[in-house]
């Protein structure tokens, strides 16, 4: 499902309109130029999120360890050593699965694991995991032999050069879900320096915009305001985004930019009518 959001509240309606009265000027520029700003917020709640005061290189981290933490429920690295043993267990005629077992007496290795021999077979494998995992769209957890999860998944095995390979990969996708909502923040058409250096926008969320098609629907001029209600629509092309990002959330940040919004407009209305008194005067 993807998500939308509108800059579209009747309580700024008045504001607007007196801002362009007494201003002399439509409100269409500064309204592109503060959503853009909700769909910068909206990319901050989105995960990795960017909360309690954490920074995008703090919630990149997070997200990392998260990622490898998933990666190690699906493979297994194995050096030179180990992967001869497995490759000589393979080879031989056996009644049951061969098992190695941790110094906890967790199993880490059996027999009736595949192998791949690419980082793109790692991945494939990775991606159809996290489609089985329980929930939120995370792969199944390797606990125990005897957890239900455990016989829900398939370990794959590999070199730990391709494991690095494949790791490296996966790791690139890291901003996907946020990127949606950058591209949506720079289609606003904001006039601002920030917007043309697409500040407030990671390096490591910049590098997946395009990919995921976020727009934003301009109704700020023209036949779409013909009601006098100008209005940009919001929306990230990111799928499963309704699961990231609750309508409360959602509805927060509109306030928060709301409110901004509408002290932008009382202090240019306070200061164009300083203007007109001084050139009165």
């Amino acid at each position: 499902m993807r998500v939308r959001a509108k800059v579209d509240e009747k309580q700024l309606l008045a504001k607007m309109k007196q801002y362009g009265k007494i201003c002399g000027k439509t409100v269409a520029q500064t309204l592109r130029n503060h959503s853009r700003l909700l769909a910068l917020e909206l990319m901050k709640l989105t995960a990795p999120p960017q909360l309690g005061g954490a920074g995008a290189a703090a919630a990149k981290a997070k997200a990392t360890t998260a990622v490898w933490r998933d990666v190690g429920y699906t493979m297994l690295g194995l050096n030179s050593v180990w992967n001869a043993r497995w490759e000589a267990f393979q080879n031989k005629k056996r009644k049951s699965e061969r098992r190695f077992y941790t110094k906890k007496g967790r199993i880490w290795l059996t027999d009736s694991f595949r192998f791949v021999g690419s980082a793109a077979a790692a991945i494939a494998h990775h991606e159809a995991e996290r489609q089985r995992g329980p929930g939120k769209y995370k792969p199944p957890q390797r606990r125990s032999p005897y957890d239900g999860r455990w016989k829900a998944m398939h370990m794959v095995v590999m070199q730990k050069s391709v494991l690095a390979a494949a790791r490296k990969k996966i790791a690139e996708k890291i901003g996907y879900a946020k990127s949606g909502w950058a591209d949506a923040a720079q289609a606003c058409r904001a006039d601002t320096k920030a917007a043309a250096k697409l500040s407030g926008i990671p390096a490591w969320v910049r590098r997946n915009m395009g990919k995921a098609g976020g727009t934003a629907h301009d109704m700020t001029e023209g036949w779409w305001n013909a009601a006098g209600n100008p209005r940009v629509r919001l929306s990230s092309g990111v799928k499963h985004m309704d699961k990231m990002l609750s309508r409360n959330q959602i509805r927060g940040r509109v306030d928060f930019v709301r409110y901004k919004y509408i002290k932008f407009l009382q202090a240019a209305i306070r200061a164009d009518i300083k203007n007109q008194k001084r050139g009165k005067g």
